[in-house]
């Protein structure tokens, strides 16, 4: 499985072996299993154009070279970040990487997972961030928001045929002593519920557009601002110690 440089699944080995986030995985490098990765598409520290279609596609062509070095007929997956989490600051893709990566995994016959888990549940003004780009992945997982962090609750829907052929070569064997919890799953439901009645979505959009304004004036403000960025409601800036240059401040200020 492939997956990007600095990215977040989760915490088991599996999970952490997809994890580019050195600080969390690197005390267990001896337990797992190490997978390939390519560079996140960070547009602006690259100095960039996001809106060029040849930018996403630049990006996008490195996962392409790495189904290849490593062989089509040996990759599984790769898991991507919608919008990018803690390891990344809401980091968006480039306006083209997207589609440009959903016909690469289609063309070589390796399943995309699209990892919701922050990015779904309607904080960026759609249920789904998939939704921006009008893609639909093989597989992808979701939780956090849609309990709006009241109980744990997680998912992965996969399509058909997938899930399926998994029940054909005999079920899905790796459970967890609370899947399917019916407490969970109800708050689940009225979470969802609420979600659509209150019209939150639409209002992720709304108060989105009114937080992103207001970090844009105060990265007018202050020089150490050098990037404001995200989708409605799920939002960053990025610290700098010079705009020109985007070098990072320094460690010892622990900003």
């Amino acid at each position: 499985m492939i997956s990007h440089h600095s990215s977040y699944h989760g915490a088991t080995l599996g999970a952490l072996a997809l994890t580019g986030y050195t600080p969390l995985a690197s005390a267990f490098d001896p337990m797992m299993r190490p997978m390939p990765k390519i560079p996140d598409p960070r547009a602006y520290l690259d100095h960039l154009d996001a809106n060029d279609e040849a930018t996403g596609h630049y990006y996008a062509d490195m996962l392409e070279d790495r189904i290849l070095a490593e062989g089509p007929e040996t990759v599984l997956a790769f898991i991507v970040e919608l919008v990018g989490d803690a390891s990344t600051g809401a980091l968006v893709p480039p306006a083209s990487y997207m589609k440009r990566i959903r016909e690469i995994c289609t063309k070589y016959g390796v399943l995309l997972i699209h990892d919701e888990v922050m990015s779904g549940g309607g904080r960026t003004g759609k249920f789904f961030a998939a939704e921006h780009w009008n893609l639909a992945p093989d597989i992808l997982t979701i939780s956090k928001d849609f309990t709006a962090g009241y109980v744990p609750l997680g998912a992965m829907v996969a399509r058909n045929d997938i899930v399926e052929n998994v029940l054909d070569m005999g079920d899905f064997l790796h459970g967890y002593t609370y899947a399917g919890n019916p407490l969970a799953c109800a708050v689940g439901l009225a979470v969802l519920d609420k979600i659509e009645r209150k019209g939150m979505m639409d209002n992720a959009t709304k108060v989105g557009a009114e937080l992103k304004a207001g970090l844009q004036g105060l990265m007018e403000l202050h020089k150490i601002i050098g990037d404001v960025r995200g989708i409605d409601l799920f939002l960053a800036f990025e610290l700098v110690s010079n705009r020109k240059t985007l070098k990072p401040l320094p460690r010892n200020l622990n900003a």
